[in-house]
């Protein structure tokens, strides 16, 4: 469990938290109900219609007529404090409102806003907090997300919490403007140094950060500043909106433009296409007489009648499809139910595929652009997952293998990760005798693994781990027995894969695979923890996009304090809604694939239904009509820059020239079918056993903790 030190840190403090607790409307709300639960007369039952088929609603107009009239007005103030928590308090002062209260219920006593701000919303935000940490408190595989940012010259960072049903909570907005954004601050709020928490970076950011690596080649500088000047007419010029917003209606071609974002990722590429997306329209705009100044109007003539024009068209081609693979990647990414194995799997695809079109002749990069690119691709995958990279992280390809449907297929090479560090030859032999497939992946997997369980087992708290602390010959004979098992897809590994499984139906799997007869009593445990990770800060992301929402020009003196009690409440009933309506549904949650998604990328952020012709990206600041480029910014730039990737890890002997073909197959099944726009054939259910280990049978030899990696590595050579 995670504490905020900031917030509980001081008695005063405390007594403070107490009295606003005491003051929570649902607080007061739990107390009315428990003190009139035997003393409240139950009214005659009437069949009353559900007001709505929401499962939050339900029966809400029956349930509220069994109410006192104390019980009643403290509900209704527990409901205008999470109904105000995304609006301005201040328009409870709206005579029409109070007007409509007094028809409803004329005994009822309206709040100011004051109260509202001061002691309702501070109340509930507390008791929000409680209830979270009591959720949080017996429950394990916890992720926690950090991030920093800004608003109105206060700086702030959040902290996030999700458990493994993915369920996000925000645990604390820190006002930081006194303090610098550093790994010690993020350290005060958890114990991220216990040998038991693993540290991973922001995929979304990294292909982020790919993708402005790209679109900075010089290459692409003219198509870009053409799109930015386009968008940038189309967006102060009321002329050129009205012919815009004639021609799109006349041709139906979609959604409109979208502005250039400082914080939307890949906000270039999506800007980029939705100017290819309006492009017949803006070629229609320019076919008559304009009352606007646009230096580009060549560039949008009949691609027949210029040469300007059809060089731009195919060079904004070039810009949008070196850009989607990533945007698709993104695209997927960002939800919460994304694990490291989809880590691993969306990278390589957006890899190999950036690399396809780049050498893609009909495409006619020209050599050295396809040089830089590929450049990128390998600095970047280096990073992340080469060995000794800034941000290398070795549970993306281990939770990859740890994927029955994964492992079956096509999509590994046998090859050692990390050359420096050959696997002996007679290990691999003795294994492939074995029956292991991947004999050097295997012993990579292995070695990890074995770390996880002995860091849990030596410093962790859970019983299915503590029960092999002092006996680390025991855990790697059974750990290895187990891995062989599901290696050669052997009892109790053996259960029918459900195909495109979502996280939640993978754990469901693994938890399947655990026996009461000792065959698997450990290897399920660890695969769970690590499919358990959720590997974005989204969650962050979405509440400083929340924060942009709440504090507009017109209302942006709101303190960071403040901010984060409305965004706490307004985000934590959400998240109710959600898990009642997830409780509802049948079944686990369905893997969302790219064809799924593709209409957020393809139809623009905005929905076509509406009329204005540029569009701004939902949750980011457009950037100011003075030309800025802060976007291009990498906020690596303060990092120590990395070597170049030795060319002695580039494939050379393969039709891949990335470093990562050395050990994945960029032909495979796997990752052609990650784009595809199409719906796959219906999967087979998961078994619906499940299984609860017995860890009485386990035999005792002895106090052993020797854990090390010269234990694991001779181990191996002993197999």
């Amino acid at each position: 469990m995670m504490r905020c030190p900031r917030l509980w840190k001081t008695t005063r403090l405390e007594k403070a938290n107490k009295i606003l607790l005491c003051k929570a409307p649902s607080t007061v709300v739990e107390q009315l109900q428990e003190g009139n639960q035997d003393s409240v007369k139950e009214p005659k039952q009437k069949k009353v219609k559900p007001v709505s088929d929401n499962p939050i609603m339900g029966n809400w107009m029956e349930e509220a007529k069994k109410l006192s009239r104390e019980q009643r007005h403290t509900m209704i103030d527990k409901e205008l404090t999470v109904h105000f928590s995304a609006l301005p308090s201040t328009q409870i002062k709206s005579p029409s409102f109070r007007r409509a209260f007094i028809l409803a219920d004329r005994t009822y006593k309206m709040p100011t806003h004051t109260r509202l701000d001061e002691i309702f919303l501070p109340g509930q935000e507390v008791a929000i907090l409680r209830t979270v940490l009591a959720r949080l408190a017996n429950e394990h595989n916890l992720t926690a997300s950090f991030d920093g940012s800004t608003k109105s010259d206060e700086a702030y960072f959040t902290i996030h919490v999700s458990n493994m049903k993915r369920h996000v909570y925000l645990l604390e907005v820190r006002y930081a403007t006194d303090e610098v954004h550093t790994a010690e601050q993020y350290a005060s709020c958890s114990p991220v140094t216990a040998p038991t928490v693993s540290s991973h970076t922001d995929i979304c950011h990294h292909l982020n950060n790919t993708n402005k690596d790209i679109v900075k080649l010089k290459y692409f500088e003219e198509t870009i500043k053409i799109v930015r000047s386009t968008l940038k007419t189309f967006k102060r010029s009321h002329a050129a909106k009205s012919l815009l917003k004639a021609a799109r209606h006349q041709l139906q071609s979609g959604a409109s433009l979208e502005s250039i974002g400082k914080t939307q990722f890949v906000t270039i590429t999506l800007s980029s296409l939705s100017v290819q997306r309006t492009l017949p329209a803006l070629q229609k705009v320019f076919q008559i007489p304009q009352h606007f100044e646009f230096d580009y109007k060549d560039y949008f003539q009949p691609t027949s009648h210029s040469f300007k024009a059809r060089k731009f068209e195919d060079d904004l081609e070039r810009l949008v499809s070196v850009g989607l693979p990533i945007a698709k990647s993104l695209t997927c990414l960002e939800s919460n139910d994304a694990n490291p194995a989809d880590v691993f799997i969306f990278w390589h695809a957006a890899c190999f595929e950036i690399e396809r079109i780049v050498k893609d002749s009909d495409n006619s990069y020209p050599q050295e652009v396809q040089d830089d690119i590929l450049d990128i691709l390998n600095r970047r995958q280096g990073q992340l997952f080469g060995p000794g990279g800034r941000l290398y992280n070795r549970v993306y390809l281990v939770a990859a293998y740890l994927n029955a449907g994964y492992l079956s297929s096509d999509l590994f090479k046998d090859s050692d990760i990390n050359p420096l560090e050959p696997t002996d030859p007679d290990t691999v032999s003795r294994l492939e005798e074995t029956g292991i497939r991947l004999p050097r992946l295997y012993c990579f997997v292995f070695k990890y693994l074995f770390e996880i369980a002995a860091n849990e087992a030596r410093y962790g708290q859970r019983n299915e781990f503590t029960v092999w602390k002092g006996r680390a010959q025991d855990l790697l004979n059974a750990l290895s027995t187990e891995l062989k098992a599901y290696s050669r897809g052997r009892y109790p590994f053996n259960n029918p894969f459900p195909r495109d499984a979502s996280t939640e139906e993978i754990i469901i799997w693994w938890r399947n695979c655990l026996t009461n007869d000792g065959t698997a009593v450990i290897l399920p445990h660890v695969a769970i923890k690590l499919y358990a990770i959720r590997v974005n800060s989204m969650a962050d992301e979405h509440t400083g996009s929340t924060f942009t929402a709440f504090t507009p020009a017109n209302r942006s003196s709101m303190s960071v304090e403040t901010m984060g009690g409305k965004t706490m409440v307004y985000q934590f009933y959400r998240q109710e809604e959600k898990i009642a309506r997830s409780k509802a549904a049948q079944g686990p949650i369905k893997l969302k694939k790219f064809h799924h998604l593709k209409h957020k990328l393809y139809s623009g952020k905005a929905s076509e239904k509406r009329t204005g012709d540029i569009e701004k990206v939902d949750g980011s600041e457009e950037v100011p009509e003075a030309e800025d480029d802060s976007w291009l910014s990498d906020d690596e730039s303060n990092v120590k820059k990395e070597p170049a990737v030795d060319p002695s890890l580039v494939v050379k002997d393969t039709r891949s020239l990335l470093s990562v073909a050395k050990f994945i197959n960029h032909d495979s099944d796997i990752l052609l079918a990650v784009f595809a726009e199409g719906e796959a054939s219906a999967a087979p259910d998961p078994s619906p056993s499940v299984h609860f280990q017995s860890l009485d049978h386990v035999p005792v030899s002895g106090e052993d903790n020797d854990f090390s990696t010269a234990r694991i590595s001779s181990f191996l050579a002993a197999v």
